[in-house]
């Protein structure tokens, strides 16, 4: 060959515009692992399969991919579902879908593939940022294990064309940790709270943890609002996790930033290794001075404080019959001997049943009485009554 040909044929290749294709790689995401949820003993993981391409917008003509579950999650899911789908089966005016859908679980090898191909009417794209292809909802039961996905080298194996044709398929990005280590989970038995005198105590037992860090807890005053976190294992050592663990552990934790009569939405969050947060349950407690018994009373009652005389504290018992309301409007207060209101017990609304309330004594400032007879007096609905105690020095 001539070094002329030679020149012409470089100069082709390096200096003649030619057509480049894009490339689009595929990733997973995780967007959540939900632990008793919708039912105690039932997980559910949502994963987005997402797209991107290296080299602008590209219409698409066909998208196809899968990826496995392993052995220990494959037993242990109970429904799969598909849904967002970037490229969807609507019909085109009447006459087929705009693209056609494979989405399939084979339960026998843990195996999901989705495939889309276009049929008619306006194609879809892909986008130079990471965008949805489809979300996969996986209800599973929960066990104490660690699972991971994997990508899938069987059929179908990963393909994108564009519109023309084009093969522009790009890379499988490796599964994030958050998807190889995958914990089925912390296994919460218990999660209870008991409202105390300016304060709520929290407990809850595990059954067993998986890759647990430790635990976070949030407080809201709606049940649907904004919960703000007000303690983490990060800096309260009784909040650290069992790490890896098949036995029994118990956790208790005080909150004592409440004010009595205020009714407080509590959600426990437990952290695993790789920082990611999962929500186990909602609980709700109205911190109170008062203890309630579960008898209902069939009328109204102011009972005697016992011990009468007292030194330093009494107790004051009354009761809240059943009645049309659900809840009744409370007020117990202490007044001296010249009607001057001396201490406030209870302010709130209260559901039917016996209650008992401790006074020690002091006033609202927190100062102690004197010495003499006190009126304890309640406003209970239309209800009124008032008992004479003695406070001895």
């Amino acid at each position: 060959m001539k070094f002329a040909e030679i020149l012409i044929i470089l100069f082709v290749f390096l200096f003649l515009p030619g057509h480049v294709f894009p490339a689009v790689d595929t990733q997973l995401t995780l967007v959540s692992n939900t632990y008793n949820f919708p039912a105690a003993g039932t997980g559910t993981l949502i994963i987005d399969v997402e797209g991107r391409s290296d080299a602008g917008s590209v219409s698409i003509r066909v998208f196809q991919d899968a990826f496995e579950l392993d052995n220990t999650f494959r037993p242990q899911v109970q429904s799969l579902t598909f849904s967002n789908e970037r490229f969807t089966a609507d019909t085109v005016f009447g006459s087929g879908p705009n693209y056609n859908v494979t989405e399939l679980y084979h339960s026998s090898t843990g195996k999901i593939d989705y495939v889309y191909s276009y049929n008619l009417g306006n194609p879809n794209s892909i986008e130079t940022s990471w965008t949805r292809i489809v979300t996969i909802t996986i209800e599973y039961i929960m066990t104490n294990a660690n699972t991971t996905l994997s990508w899938s080298n069987d059929i179908p194996d990963y393909l994108v064309t564009d519109l023309g044709n084009n093969d522009i398929t790009g890379s499988e990005i490796p599964i994030p940790g958050s998807l190889t280590d995958l914990a089925l989970p912390v296994q919460l038995e218990r999660f209870t709270v008991k409202p105390g005198d300016n304060s709520v105590l929290l407990s809850w037992t595990t059954a067993g943890e998986i890759n647990n860090a430790g635990f976070e807890i949030y407080r809201s005053v709606q049940k649907k609002g904004e919960y703000r976190k007000i303690d983490t294992y990060r800096v309260n050592p009784a909040l650290k996790g069992a790490g890896n663990s098949t036995e029994v552990h118990h956790y208790v934790y005080s909150d004592a930033h409440v004010v009595n009569g205020i009714t407080y939405w509590y959600k426990l969050a437990d952290v695993d290794f790789n920082g990611s947060r999962t929500f186990l349950k909602t609980v709700s407690a109205t911190p109170s001075r008062l203890k309630r018994s579960a008898t209902v009373p069939g009328e109204y009652a102011l009972h005697n404080n016992y011990p009468n005389p007292f030194n330093p504290a009494t107790s004051i018992r009354f009761d809240i019959p059943a009645g049309k309301q659900k809840v009744v409007p409370v007020r117990l207060a202490v007044f001296d001997m010249l009607g001057r209101k001396v201490k406030t017990l209870v302010n709130e609304y209260l559901v039917p049943g016996v209650y008992t309330v401790e006074w020690d004594g002091r006033d609202e400032s927190g100062r102690v009485l004197s010495g003499g007879i006190y009126l304890c007096g309640i406003h209970a609905g239309n209800f009124k009554r008032f008992r004479k105690m003695m406070l001895l020095k």
